[in-house]
């Protein structure tokens, strides 16, 4: 599964949400990968999590 989402602002701090709906994914163990990158900077971050999913 793979999510991708533009968008700007003008503050510091912009909160985003983003809703992934697990729903049809088979239980079991996962890893979420975040990356952001700022348009005007070139700056980025990402981080990865293990998570698992049960029913």
């Amino acid at each position: 599964m793979s999510v991708s989402y533009d968008g700007s602002g003008t503050e510091t701090r912009e909160n985003l949400y983003q809703i992934l709906d697990a729903s049809r994914q088979e239980p079991g163990l996962y890893t979420l990968h975040v990356a952001v990158t700022d348009n005007v900077t070139g700056a980025s971050a990402e981080r990865e999590q293990d998570l698992f999913l049960e029913n």
